[in-house]
């Protein structure tokens, strides 16, 4: 990656999928995540994350855990 990317623009991305109010749920009620990532919301999230070169290792490495567990970059 050469461009240093903005934290704060991620996490300001990031906060919109905490807002989805219709989070699929699987048969134990938990986040069924590959459903999850086939959202539309979903989708333009990991697109606009993609266009600043946010990489799932990158959301790993700094501090975003839980969308570098979720995403699928």
């Amino acid at each position: 990656m050469n461009k240093e990317i903005n934290k704060n623009k991620v996490e300001m991305i990031l906060t919109g999928l905490g807002e989805i109010a219709d989070r699929p749920k699987d048969k134990k009620g938990n986040l069924d995540v590959k459903a999850f990532n086939e959202l539309s919301e979903v989708q333009k999230t990991i697109r606009r994350l993609k266009e600043l070169g946010v990489t799932r290792k990158w959301l790993w490495s700094n501090g975003f855990n839980v969308a570098g567990m979720l995403l699928k970059i």
